[in-house]
């Protein structure tokens, strides 16, 4: 059949997204079992490993259509999970880690952690560095094995040295000192590797750590550049981020247009409460967008409802002045109490002036 008539039908859970989205970065090679998959299964049959790798994808993804919009080769995750088993132990080792993702997903197979982590060592023992990077997180989490920060850390070690897309979880590792000793430096050069090697995950880290001053100096211009990059990979809290610094000019020309663009969805949606306060502050204050104390404070509830502090601070001093939504004084005085006794300090000055 024609490439024109044949498409992946691709159906990835959240979950296996999740698991995905920090480590698979390069387009996957061409799969020679998708030309003939029958044929491929016959040959896994006979004891081929690695036509059990290939035919196993199929059976994972499935491929469709014929020309009456049947499916050309259904997709069965139960069948790809024997398919792969049968590779790792013909010495596969993509077999392994397929089947690790299998039992850590649990699409396909009963999720079983502790099935799925000697299946990745193995993958990682056999230099597949994608594999090498989930025994990390193995490790590193007690997912199916005992907890072992050292020797998530080798894990991690592994993958990065084979592939720099996997030098994230290494970067986290040595910036916490969990299993090396903690550097900043040079979990920011690790960072800075893998956003290259193209993990949003890891631009966002590296900007973090220019935001923060660790490793180096200061600098939130740099902070900036590399938030932007992470925000142009879906990076959902890189752009949250770098719409904070365009709200308040921090590191970058003060941008309120732009800033609200990136921060309405994570704040009105309820992603991430932290955006509200700067989109709030940015409408109440007219910067680049109408003025609006009404909506602002409409913001500013979101935020605060869901536990931010800046946004409830923010909301209060509203709610006092009467400026968006009906006075109250009294609410107001009791939220600076409640937010002073928590620990934000900006709100004690407020209460001690409601006194």
């Amino acid at each position: 059949m024609g490439g024109s008539r044949r498409a992946f039908r691709i159906e990835v859970a959240a979950a296996c997204w999740l698991v995905l989205a920090s480590t698979a970065f390069a387009a996957p090679a061409a799969n020679p079992a998708e030309d003939d998959p029958w044929a491929a299964d016959k040959a896994c049959k006979t004891g081929d490993a690695t036509a059990c790798y290939n035919v196993g994808l199929v059976y994972e993804d499935g491929l469709c259509c014929d020309e009456d919009g049947e499916d050309y080769f259904p997709r069965y995750t139960g069948i790809a999970a024997q398919r792969f088993r049968s590779a790792c132990d013909g010495g596969e080792p993509r077999g392994c880690m397929s089947l690790g993702w299998i039992y850590t997903t649990g699409l396909g197979e009963k999720k079983d952690p502790a099935a799925a982590a000697p299946l990745f060592a193995k993958a990682c023992a056999a230099n597949i560095y994608e594999a090498c990077d989930s025994s990390g997180v193995d490790y590193r989490d007690g997912r199916g094995v005992a907890m072992d920060k050292k020797k998530a850390a080798t894990q991690f070690a592994k993958a990065c040295n084979g592939s720099a897309s996997f030098c994230h979880y290494f970067g986290l590792a040595t910036e916490k000192g969990e299993g090396v000793k903690a550097d900043f430096a040079k979990a920011g050069v690790l960072f800075e590797r893998a956003c290259t090697a193209g993990n949003p995950s890891a631009c966002f880290d590296r900007g973090r750590l220019f935001y923060e001053g660790k490793g180096g100096a200061l600098d939130k211009t740099r902070a900036a550049e590399f938030f932007s990059i992470a925000c142009k990979k879906f990076s959902p809290e890189a752009c949250v981020m770098l719409g904070k610094q365009l709200a308040f000019g921090d590191g970058v020309p003060k941008n309120g247009a732009e800033a609200s663009k990136k921060l309405t969805d994570p704040c009105m949606m309820g992603r991430d409460p932290s955006a509200c306060g700067p989109l709030g502050a940015v409408h109440y204050n007219g910067d680049g967008v109408p003025r609006d104390p009404a909506k602002s404070a409409l913001m500013f509830k979101r935020g605060c409802d869901k536990g931010d502090a800046p946004s409830c601070h923010m909301l209060a001093l509203q709610a006092r002045a009467g400026d968006g939504l009906a006075k109250n004084e009294a609410w107001a005085a009791d939220a600076f109490a409640k937010l002073c006794a928590a620990g934000f300090a900006l709100s004690c000055k407020a209460a001690k002036a409601a006194q």
